[in-house]
């Protein structure tokens, strides 16, 4: 739960709102499916963008498909700026899904939506928001998680 609690400017809506899947590397997308079983799992529901979108449909895994930023509406962006999106999970390979991969993560950035990128967060990620789910957060000091007194360690 670490990459959760300290993430505590995420919106309040971060458990509840679509998650965005846009995983443009092959090598990669083995994982988006294992990853996004858990999240739909958990509750989540998963969009994702034409490439992902195939790849997870082939696969069964139910998601509601969305354009890309240069096709038919509504895009992504759409999506964004309505406030539609809880989180995005976006690995980009490539120098179109890059460039694109720019301008989600600007307007995610002014929309206060978090973006992950690499392939092993999303992963940490998801394994976060699976214990968040389980249990409450709690705020505890240092010395209670280690269970050890720092004077003694000077004697």
């Amino acid at each position: 739960t670490s990459i959760v609690s300290q993430s505590r400017c995420f919106p309040v809506t971060i458990l509840t709102l679509p998650i965005l899947f846009s995983i443009s590397s092959n090598l990669f997308k083995s994982s988006s499916a294992s990853n996004s079983d858990d999240l739909i799992s958990l509750g989540y529901e998963i969009v994702a963008t034409s490439g992902t979108a195939n790849y997870l449909e082939q696969i069964n895994v139910p998601l509601q498909r969305v354009y890309k930023i240069n096709e038919a509406r509504p895009t992504i962006v759409d999506l964004l700026k309505n406030g539609e999106i809880t989180m995005i999970f976006n690995a980009p390979s490539g120098k179109v899904a890059f460039e694109d991969s720019q301008i989600i993560s600007k307007i995610a950035l002014s929309n206060n939506i978090p973006v992950i990128t690499t392939v092993s967060a999303i992963q940490v990620l998801v394994k976060a928001l699976a214990a968040l789910k389980n249990q409450a957060l709690e705020v505890r000091s240092l010395q209670e998680y280690l269970s050890f007194n720092l004077c003694e360690m000077r004697n």
